[in-house]
């Protein structure tokens, strides 16, 4: 994993490479859960421990943001719950047809979404082990799943070019997004909840706003797909990682809104040259996985 982290002032990136994440431990310690003891007092050499129960390949994975659960999708159609603390499987949810391939927890309340290959995403409480509602209107299969900061939303990214916005209580469609080219893969929203990040196989970013519900630019600079994209905690700084390996920081702040009329066109390349700050290549093949901790350090995951 690779930790990078960013001075708000003259916008710094400082790399550094961490064996732990320490704002995990302020929630639970890691080492207590995800290191394992042997009968011969050994410990695994990597300091975790297989959960095992998937009948196919996982797909996702999330630690929950308020308790000590992770939660797993897979091919075999089913979503789990895990208890970090012993380790066990706390649930299975069952209901989609076809692969899930992603899922988000809901900021507040005990909700878990998912996007599944069969077209829909569904709503979950961990109470409940059949989906409480079903989003319905994708075409494609549903590749990425967000909820809005305030939890009243959940944005959807399809294969078939669109993103989609909708009320989580009663499963309304409430925007739909077509400007995309391509599959969208992965989606932030903004912390302030007004605009909506959106990044896909197209190799650029798309940032759209929510209360007008057009297109306010597009980011150009990767050469692969966008795997995963992260605002910062004040939503001055985009992250975005790619299937290329390299991490891309913007300014988001520098960027100057299109007006309506022409929310189909892009900004210029220097547009875009000067509001991204930095480029950075990783020493994994692909990175798949961004995110901003609390005091604004990027963390990559990639594989080889």
């Amino acid at each position: 994993m690779n930790n990078f982290t960013l001075d708000e002032d003259e916008m710094l990136l400082n790399i550094k490479r961490l064996h732990r994440d320490e704002d995990q431990q302020e929630t639970y310690n890691r080492d207590q859960y995800f290191s394992k003891k042997y009968e011969d007092n050994s410990y695994n050499t990597y300091g975790g421990v297989y959960l095992r129960g998937h009948g196919s390949g996982v797909t996702d994975i999330k630690f929950s943001s308020h308790h000590p659960l992770l939660f797993s999708t897979s091919k075999d159609n089913c979503m789990r719950c895990w208890r970090a603390d012993s380790f066990a499987c706390a649930g299975i949810y069952r209901g989609h047809r076809y692969p899930i391939w992603c899922l988000d927890e809901s900021p507040v309340g005990m909700y878990v979404a998912t996007g599944s290959k069969d077209l829909t995403a569904r709503l979950w409480s961990l109470e409940k082990e059949f989906p409480l509602i079903t989003y319905a209107g994708h075409t494609q299969d549903v590749e990425c799943v967000a909820f809005h900061p305030n939890g009243a939303y959940i944005a959807t990214g399809s294969a078939d070019f669109t993103v989609r916005l909708w009320c989580v209580t009663s499963g309304k469609l409430m925007r739909v997004f077509a400007d995309c080219k391509q599959p969208i893969c992965s989606l932030a929203f903004s912390p302030d909840g007004k605009m909506l990040a959106a990044g896909g196989e197209e190799s650029k970013i798309r940032i759209f706003d929510l209360a007008a519900g057009f297109q306010l630019n597009e980011l150009k600079d990767h050469s692969s797909t966008v795997a995963s994209i992260a605002w910062n905690t004040n939503g001055r700084y985009l992250a975005s990682a790619c299937r290329d390996g390299t991490l891309r920081v913007w300014d988001v702040k520098k960027l100057l809104p299109m007006s309506s009329e022409n929310s189909s066109s892009s900004s210029s390349p220097s547009s875009n040259s000067l509001n991204r700050l930095l480029a950075l290549p990783s020493n994994c093949q692909r990175l798949l996985k961004v995110i901003f901790s609390n005091n604004d350090t990027i963390c990559c995951l990639g594989a080889s």
